[in-house]
């Protein structure tokens, strides 16, 4: 049993609600109107390596959270006190700096019996492959994704590529150290992501209006 929390729009519980479930799809993201753009790449390896690991063909995957691998957070307090010593981190996960904390978005505790391998991996690996991760074609010219050093002389590639590896294989490649790699350093501490490959009705354990979950939380 895996029970994780997520931060969703209100759209997404509106989905549920009609159709029993809610399956996502990178087809449906702008990357471009959300100002995301540079994290497509990274978003296509989570939904390749999500398929690759369980044996599936999923369009998208739901991006979920825990403070550490298979600890997941046990109440809304207890998420509410993380981000609070964090405070940065809600902008850190919102795309193009937009608040989470608004009427528009949930916060989530979800449970799934089925058994899959949420592939974990630091937030801020999982941001730093933006730098390295390019478009490629194997020798039979198929499209596929590439890791690649940013320059020459980049001290940082060789543990990037060790966690990509572990990713590939569904393995957590432990905290990121490298914080050359990455323009987040101000963070004393990290956020395990998780990826599910959707969310059913019968998995939400319960919802929480974000306002309400983050009273103290002022975010623009």
């Amino acid at each position: 049993m895996l029970e994780t929390w997520t931060i969703q729009s209100k759209k997404v519980i509106e989905i549920i609600n009609a159709d029993g479930g809610y399956f996502p799809s990178l087809h449906h993201i702008d990357f471009e109107q959300d100002g995301f753009d540079h994290m497509k790449l990274c978003y296509y390896a989570a939904v390749s390596i999500f398929n690759l690991v369980n044996k599936v063909r999923r369009e998208g995957v739901v991006f979920a959270m825990t403070p550490a691998p298979n600890e997941p957070f046990g109440s809304m307090e207890d998420v509410a006190a993380f981000f609070h010593r964090e405070p940065g981190m809600l902008l850190f996960l919102a795309k193009n700096g937009k608040s989470l904390i608004d009427d528009n978005h949930v916060l989530l505790k979800l449970r799934f019996d089925e058994d899959f391998n949420p592939i974990p991996i630091d937030v801020h690996t999982f941001v730093a492959f933006s730098e390295y991760l390019y478009d490629h074609r194997d020798e039979k010219g198929k499209p596929c994704l590439k890791l690649m050093p940013s320059n020459d002389g980049d001290a940082a590639f060789p543990k990037i590529q060790r966690q990509f590896t572990c990713w590939m294989k569904g393995e957590y490649g432990g905290p990121f150290t490298e914080q050359s790699a990455t323009p987040f350093r101000e963070f004393n501490g990290t956020i395990i992501q998780l990826h599910l490959p959707y969310i059913l009705s019968e998995n939400i354990v319960s919802i929480h209006p974000a306002i309400e979950a983050f009273p103290n939380f002022n975010l623009i």
